[in-house]
């Protein structure tokens, strides 16, 4: 390979890997040693760290500072909060967060370095990060029980993870007396094993958080304005502020059956200008606090 295709092919790596790339990257291409310190003497490649460079005038962004870290061991991948974020688990841009072998002694000021073996992985955005069920056992180990709860949730009904690995990962966890596995292992037992509550139970719940939440004027089984005649009813209507809440006190599986329609139900009614809130047993119960909070929010201000 000529020094000019090794040039192009570094620019288009560095273009998929967020500006970064490694310098073993750039040997398998050919380039050797010379051209390698060249391109840096002349400020076109900039070493970052370690046998990781970056390409002048990238973008400084989180995903680079996430790429520089993975890119310094071969071995690396993203885990922890950096990568339930790249997973879209609702976790904020922080500090970047690596795992690699046992027995490694690599270290960097870049990022937080884990050291843990039989750790699986993807690649999300050219980045290496663990999979999903991998960084679910890893956020049990940081988070409050609450937290760990709705993430694992969210990453149930939202982004594909399976309840059976997931049940098959809390066991290992256990096993392997990982810190968090008991806690983990309850957020399962309560998500997929547990019994569903009474309707009446829920209802109760609901208008306890709405009362605390200062509206009073709730309507419960209500019929929509869409559906002034027909059978169909929401668990509360806020007319004033034009939002439904929704009781969602069903078990796991019987979520994920309805899943399309409570889709549909919703897409209708943001058709007609209103917002669908949907709470859980859990966010009324245990979450109640945060939630009354959150509902405080949509509240119209008198006049």
């Amino acid at each position: 390979m000529t020094k000019r295709e090794v040039d192009h092919e570094v620019a288009s790596l560095a273009r998929r890997q967020h500006g970064a790339f490694a310098t073993r990257q750039v040997v398998a291409m050919g380039a050797s040693n010379s051209l390698l310190r060249r391109r840096v003497n002349a400020g076109l490649w900039l070493p970052v760290d370690r046998g990781v460079l970056v390409f002048a005038g990238s973008d400084p962004t989180w995903e680079r500072q996430l790429k520089i870290a993975e890119l310094g061991h071969p071995e690396a991948m993203v885990s922890g909060r950096p990568s339930a974020s790249l997973h879209g688990l609702g976790f904020g841009p922080g500090r970047p967060e690596i795992t690699v072998p046992r027995g490694c002694h690599h270290r960097t000021p870049r990022a937080t370095v884990r050291r843990r073996d039989e750790v699986t992985s993807t690649v999300i955005d050219h980045i290496r990060v663990t999979d999903l069920p991998q960084t679910v056992v890893d956020l049990a180990g940081v988070l409050p029980a609450p937290r760990l709860l709705g993430t694992v949730e969210t990453a149930l009904l939202h982004h594909g993870l399976d309840p059976g690995e997931l049940q098959r990962r809390a066991q290992l966890a256990g096993v392997r007396r990982l810190r968090g596995a008991a806690t983990l292992q309850r957020v399962v037992t309560q998500l997929l094993e547990a019994e569903a509550p009474s309707m009446s139970a829920l209802e109760r719940r609901l208008r306890e958080v709405l009362r605390l939440a200062g509206f009073h004027d709730a309507r419960f089984e209500a019929a929509p304005p869409w559906w002034p005649e027909g059978p169909e009813r929401v668990d509360v209507l806020l007319e004033v502020e034009r939002v439904i809440v929704e009781g969602d006190g069903r078990a796991w599986h019987q979520r994920v059956a309805d899943f399309e329609n409570d889709r549909r139900r919703d897409n209708l009614a943001a058709l007609h200008g209103y917002r669908v809130v949907r709470l859980t047993w859990t966010m009324v119960t245990r979450l109640r606090a945060a939630t009354v909070r959150d509902l405080r929010r949509l509240r119209v201000p008198a006049a």
